[in-house]
């Protein structure tokens, strides 16, 4: 049985894990450099500005705090700080925000009966139609395998529709496996990238490779700082700064509190620097507004809400508008001492919509499922940017943002609205946009992080 302290000296000198983010660095153009050499630099650079704060951090850690771990990405340390020490940071003037290390719990999906029977009925799962994902496939080229990023509850690699798809992985929790215990991470893959193995085909982008990132365990649980540590990994997965292996689109069937606003502010701003696809669902709150939650919420972050197979936005489903704070003053305001100021925004969320109700994909063991959810939507919307990308592998975030919101077709309210986005993603236009426009070179084009959000 847990006891509370019986003495002031007891409450001093317990512990909390808290993420501690520093105020942003100088930022440092890097334009015309390969992008593997751009991230190896500024890896380097953030690096050891993280580590000289670490130095006065450490000064103001006393009894059992210290530093756990730092994330270049997030420009943040983990740190296990008591009372005390917590109260002597939050004074620095070097250090932007606290956070406590939060617990993170996937949305449970809804699980529908009406499974087996539909198996090899249909060519395609309704949400392969609706979205025009057959049309799409005919005009790429299949022998292009775009890579796709997964941050979820690991994967079956055995299953019929996935095997030898995962040329990466991780495991970021006990298990030591990127073995999928809890199913969901199987499924979102299935939609991705998935067969036809079972006589009905799953997914958006079937010769898509994959990066899997595990964070949940099999009780879909995790934490804020195993989160950013999966999210900086998958920027450079083999570690070598000399191979660009990482994904360019990264699929987040996952979410926290729709007020949780500086969590991953940093690291949505860095995988868009390096064009990194920040596809996020919009969450399962429900039909109130202001809902979707974080990290689809930020105007950094490309939400997915969920449609049924009639095209109706799903009760489930996430709504806006997203209350945001967008810094104002010039970074020269900032440096020479100014308070750092910060005007809200209302954003209207979320960017996209796709099919999320009674998705068919892949369960672990061989078998499969229907699951509900934006957690559902959320990989059809990844697979479309990987087929955009195989057409045309230069494309930036921005334009892929633009051309999967201008080919949709609009729902509910005209323009983009607060329920269904810009509408219903089209594959087959996307990728069409995507032929059309011109390929890119290679050399990195930077952008300052400070004009992101």
């Amino acid at each position: 049985m847990n006891q509370r302290p019986s003495s002031k000296s007891q409450l001093t000198n317990e512990t909390k894990d808290v993420i501690v983010y520093f105020k942003d660095p100088q930022f440092h153009d890097r334009s015309g450099l390969l992008r593997s050499h751009a991230l190896e630099e500024e890896q380097t650079y953030v690096t050891s500005e993280i580590a000289i704060n670490n130095v006065g951090l450490r000064k103001d850690l006393d009894g059992n705090s210290k530093v756990i771990d730092s994330f270049w990405s997030s420009n943040a340390s983990f740190v296990r700080v008591d009372r005390a020490s917590l109260k002597r940071l939050a004074k620095r003037d070097d250090i932007k925000g606290i956070l406590a290390n939060e617990i993170i719990s996937l949305d449970v999906p809804i699980v529908s009966n009406a499974t087996k029977a539909s198996l090899g009925e249909d060519e395609n799962t309704y949400g392969l139609d609706l979205i025009h994902a057959p049309q799409a496939w005919e005009k790429v080229d299949k022998r292009i395998a775009p890579v796709v990023g997964i941050i979820d509850s690991g994967i079956d690699q055995t299953h019929p529709d996935l095997l030898d798809r995962v040329i990466a992985g991780q495991d970021f929790t006990s298990d030591g496996t990127i073995d999928d215990r809890n199913s969901h991470g199987t499924h979102v893959a299935g939609t991705i990238a998935g067969g036809n193995r079972s006589g009905t085909a799953i997914g958006v982008a079937p010769n898509a490779k994959l990066v899997i990132g595990k964070i949940f365990d099999d009780r879909g649980s995790t934490d804020l700082a195993t989160i950013l540590r999966a999210m900086e990994w998958i920027m450079n997965p083999d570690g070598d700064p000399n191979t660009d292996d990482a994904p360019r689109v990264v699929s987040n069937s996952w979410g926290a509190s729709s007020q949780f606003i500086l969590g991953f502010r940093n690291i949505v701003k860095t995988w868009r620097r390096f064009n990194i696809f920040p596809s996020f669902a919009a969450g399962n709150s429900g039909s109130g507004w202001m809902t979707t939650g974080a990290p689809g919420r930020y105007p950094t972050a490309f939400a997915v809400g969920a449609l049924d197979s009639k095209q109706v936005v799903t009760s489930f489903s996430s709504r806006g508008p997203s209350f945001w704070f967008k810094a104002w003053g010039t970074r020269e305001d900032r440096e020479m001492g100014w308070f750092e100021r910060w005007t809200p925004r209302l954003y209207t969320k979320p960017d996209i919509a796709a099919p999320g109700l009674d998705v068919l994909s892949s369960l672990p063991g061989g078998s499969y499922g229907r699951y509900s959810g934006t957690s559902m939507a959320t990989p059809h919307i990844t697979g479309v940017v990987a087929l955009a990308l195989s057409a045309n592998p230069g494309l930036s975030v921005d334009q892929l943002e633009h051309i999967i919101e201008s080919t949709a077709v609009d729902l509910g309210k005209s323009g983009h609205d607060n329920a269904y986005g810009n509408g219903l993603v089209q594959a087959d236009k996307v990728v069409e946009a995507a032929l059309a426009l011109p390929n890119q070179s290679k050399a990195f084009t930077d952008t300052n992080p400070d004009s992101m959000d």
